[in-house]
């Protein structure tokens, strides 16, 4: 309820600013007064957004994830996403094709047969085809690469079965491995782009 609360707060808020800036047109220029109040009602829409963010612990993990990357060199990270998606999202706002890969699974036949105990024959042969795909560009991209870096969705059972096995890639490439998990991934889209500009 409070998180409602915070969210009503913050539309409110944003509301109010566009109406004085609407209010201006068509020459958009506010006068001192409406100025300030424009002023007073973004930084009230921040403070709410921001304890609403706080309340259900997303800033959290954008803090978990900058810590993470700070400790990173751009020029040596390869990330790891679940789904294909993702990945043409992070493409998409600029992250480097190459330092970037989409597991779009399980690590293993394994986990996906333990994750769907009655999956038929034909459905693992493309199981495997994704695996052995997935392995040989890890294999071609991982060249140059220090860490690699898990952007895993908490509470998901494929991310849990794929954390549990994150260490086979230290294993066979030596490399770091690092997981960072979001409850939103939408946050990962706004705060890599800027990691990758640091190269």
């Amino acid at each position: 309820m409070d998180a409602a609360r915070k969210l009503s707060s913050t539309i409110e808020a944003l509301l109010t600013a566009w109406s004085l800036v609407r209010a201006s047109a068509p020459r958009l220029i506010l006068k001192e007064k409406e100025e300030r109040d424009f002023v007073e009602k973004l930084l009230l829409a921040h403070r709410a957004l921001s304890e609403l963010l706080s309340l259900l612990g997303l800033d959290k993990q954008e803090n978990e994830l900058i810590s993470a990357l700070s400790e990173l060199n751009p020029n040596e990270t390869l990330l790891l996403v679940v789904p294909p998606s993702l990945m043409r999202r992070l493409v998409g706002v600029g992250i480097p094709h190459e330092r970037v890969i989409s597991i779009g699974g399980p690590l293993s036949a394994e986990d996906a047969k333990a994750l769907n105990p009655h999956l038929p024959e034909e459905a693992m042969k493309g199981v495997e085809a994704r695996l052995k795909n997935f392995w040989r560009e890890l294999e071609r991209k991982i060249k140059g690469a220090r860490t690699v870096l898990f952007i895993l969705e908490k509470a998901g059972k494929v991310d849990e079965l794929i954390a549990k096995r994150a260490s086979m890639l230290s294993e066979k490439f030596g490399v770091d491995v690092k997981v960072v998990y979001l409850t939103n991934l939408d946050s990962c889209v706004e705060i890599l782009p800027r990691f990758f500009r640091r190269e």
